[in-house]
């Protein structure tokens, strides 16, 4: 069986520089839960870890952004 491979571009929200990601055509989608703790890693990284921003950036209460981050087992990124 040959393999095949795709390059799929992610941008997690509108504004967000697009990524390249290599996959096969069998991978090509996330689950769920995978892309959900993708769009939360990158929005808590892409506001230095504040978390209030982040929410807000995402469209969700920080409370949820607090469950979420639990759920996928996420850190607080602190600034350097």
């Amino acid at each position: 069986m040959t393999s095949t491979t795709t390059e799929l571009i992610v941008a997690a929200w509108p504004d967000s520089e697009p990524r390249l990601l290599q996959s096969s055509p069998e991978s090509a989608y996330l689950p769920l839960d995978d892309a959900e703790a993708l769009m939360l890693r990158g929005a808590i990284e892409r506001h230095a870890g504040n978390l209030m921003r982040a929410a807000e950036h995402l469209g969700i209460s920080r409370q949820r952004l607090y469950r979420r981050m639990e759920k996928y087992g996420l850190q607080r990124d602190e600034p350097e």
